[in-house]
């Protein structure tokens, strides 16, 4: 058995579940932060886009499935699972650069809202302050329309 010990396929088994259970939290990270987005923009949370993070894990799942063969292979030469390493890495950096993308549009959304509230409320009549909100939904309509 030589390479193959007891504790050699302990260690190398645990860093690569290790990898697996860290993209899923990452995932479920951005989730999160993509659910604050939305309620920070009054945007629906629809079932497709939830189904969508689903579908991620299983897209993950399957390039990290290419980096646990890659590392069964290499087994035989190197001691660490290198490719789910990098693999895990690589899906960290996705998610993690989502998520910061996540918090920068739920604060821009936030921080507009005080000073839109103050143009209603020194709105010199009602048609001024219904012209506002006319343009601001008029505005949101266009926004979702893009996305």
């Amino acid at each position: 058995m030589g390479r193959y010990t007891e504790t050699f396929i302990f260690g190398y088994s645990v860093v690569i579940f290790a990898t697996w259970i860290i993209m899923i939290f990452a995932v479920l990270i951005d989730l999160w932060t993509g659910l604050e987005k939305a309620r920070a923009r009054k945007e629906k949370i629809r079932s497709h886009l939830l189904r969508c993070t689903f579908v991620k894990i299983g897209d993950y799942w399957r390039v990290q499935a290419f980096g646990l063969f890659i590392d069964l292979f290499g087994s035989m030469w190197w001691s660490i699972p290198i490719a789910s390493l990098v693999v895990g890495l690589g899906v960290l950096l996705i998610e993690g650069r989502s998520v910061i993308e996540n918090l920068h549009a739920k604060k821009s959304a936030a921080a507009s809202l005080p000073s839109i509230i103050q143009k209603i409320i020194d709105a010199k009549s009602k048609r001024d302050a219904s012209a506002i909100i006319s343009l601001l939904q008029a505005q949101t309509e266009n926004n979702n329309n893009k996305e």
